[in-house]
């Protein structure tokens, strides 16, 4: 390979693997789980439907009919569930994306529901309150997401929209459960407790791992070294 082209190579897959400017929040998970064992720490980004630096993290979101799914029934108490539908609006692939339920500023629960996992807690703004979270996910014994409109992988592709459940749903607020428009400033996100009394927001969807389509783009890379090497 050319010197000029290795360097070249180089460049992109730096610029690929960067971090995309983002909404991000440092998150701590603040109790044993409930259903399913996992923890998030560090830095996430939080996906929104009016997000601090669009289009980078654009969803919609909308609630759709319940199909009649219980993600967790040991859990369920009766009284039905809500259903939300939420589309990739970014040219990004996600992978591992968590519900995480508002917080009052003074620690009670703004958002509740019975299917969750663990409780998150924002740690970079505002008062850390955890809120009620689990992960979006088929697996376990809480199962809330119920389809997926590309591959069927649980990686939030390009356009792909999700509907999941969220079981027997409360806002004290009285705030629908498909609101997702919480966003922080300079640029943080806003999760839980930041959000507290944010009539644009009644939850937060975040993800831990913000991926981007460089695993795609180091394919094409691949290709483009095959190519060289035969013309060598």
């Amino acid at each position: 390979m050319k010197k000029k082209t290795f360097i070249m190579l180089l460049g992109i897959v730096g610029l690929l693997t960067l971090p995309v400017q983002a909404d991000p929040a440092q998150v701590a998970t603040g109790t044993d789980p409930i259903q399913d064992d996992w923890s998030i720490g560090g830095w996430v980004e939080e996906l929104s439907t009016n997000p601090w630096d669009t289009p980078t993290q654009l969803i919609s979101s909308a609630l759709v009919t319940w199909g009649g799914h219980i993600p967790c029934p040991s859990e369920y108490l009766g009284g039905g569930a809500v259903q939300v539908r939420i589309q990739n609006l970014t040219g990004r692939y996600f992978k591992n994306l968590y519900y995480v339920g508002d917080v009052k500023n003074n620690g009670t629960l703004e958002t509740t529901f019975t299917n969750y996992d663990e409780r998150v807690g924002d740690l970079s703004t505002g008062p850390t309150y955890p809120g009620l979270a689990f992960k979006i996910d088929k697996v376990g014994l809480n199962t809330p997401l119920v389809n997926e409109s590309q591959t069927g992988d649980q990686i939030f592709e390009p356009g792909e929209y999700w509907d999941f459940v969220i079981q027997q749903y409360v806002n004290t607020l009285g705030l629908d459960p498909a609101l997702l428009g919480s966003v922080g400033a300079n640029p943080l996100g806003a999760i839980a407790a930041a959000s507290a009394g944010d009539l644009a927001s009644s939850g937060s969807i975040i993800t831990p791992e913000p991926a981007t389509l460089s695993l795609l783009a180091l394919g094409g890379l691949g290709a483009l070294l095959r190519r060289r090497k035969s013309k060598a």
